[in-house]
C-alpha cells in the first residue's frame, strides 16, 4: 500500500499527515515520502522559530517604548499628546494624582492631532466643554508636549 504524507503549518504548528493510497511500491514511497516530510517539517519548525523570535523581539521593542513614555511621566517628564497611548496618559495623570485619570486620556485621546502650541489653546477649548477643574486642566497640560 503506498502512503502519502502531507505537511503543513498552521497558526505556527507544524503538522504531518499520512494518507493511505493504493499501490504496490509501499517501501520505496514510503522512505521517499518520509525524507520529504522531515525535510519540509525541519523547514515548518525553523520558520515557526523565525516568527516567533520576530513577534518576541517586537514585543520587547514595543514594551521597552511603552515603559519609557511611563517612567519618563512618573519622574516628572511629559507624554506626548499626539502619540501616547490611552494607558500612557492615564498612568501619567495618576501618577500626578489626577483623579478620573482614565476619563481624561480619553478625551485628551479622542480630540488628537494637537498642534504645537505653547498655550494648549485646543485642548482647553475641548476638556472646557465638560467643567473640568481649572487645577486640573493646569495639571494636564503639565504633563504633555506635542
Amino acid at each position: 500500500m503506498r502512503k502519502r504524507i502531507l505537511i503543513g503549518a498552521f497558526a505556527g504548528i507544524a503538522f504531518v499527515t499520512l494518507a493511505a493510497c493504493g499501490g504496490d511500491d509501499a517501501a520505496t514511497n514510503d522512505a521517499t515520502g518520509a525524507a520529504a516530510a522531515t525535510t519540509t517539517l525541519g523547514t515548518a519548525t525553523t520558520l515557526t522559530s523565525s516568527v516567533t523570535t520576530t513577534i518576541a523581539r517586537t514585543a520587547t521593542t514595543v514594551s521597552a517604548v511603552v515603559t519609557t513614555t511611563t517612567i519618563a511621566a512618573a519622574a516628572g517628564g511629559k507624554v506626548n499628546a499626539n502619540t501616547a497611548s490611552i494607558a500612557e496618559l492615564q498612568k501619567a495623570f495618576e501618577a500626578a494624582g489626577i483623579s478620573q485619570a482614565l476619563r481624561w486620556a480619553q478625551e485628551v485621546d479622542e480630540y488628537r492631532p494637537y498642534p504645537s502650541d505653547p498655550k494648549w489653546g485646543k485642548l482647553r477649548q475641548e476638556l472646557g466643554k465638560y467643567n473640568i477643574a481649572p487645577d486640573v486642566l493646569e495639571k494636564i497640560i503639565s504633563l504633555l508636549e506635542v
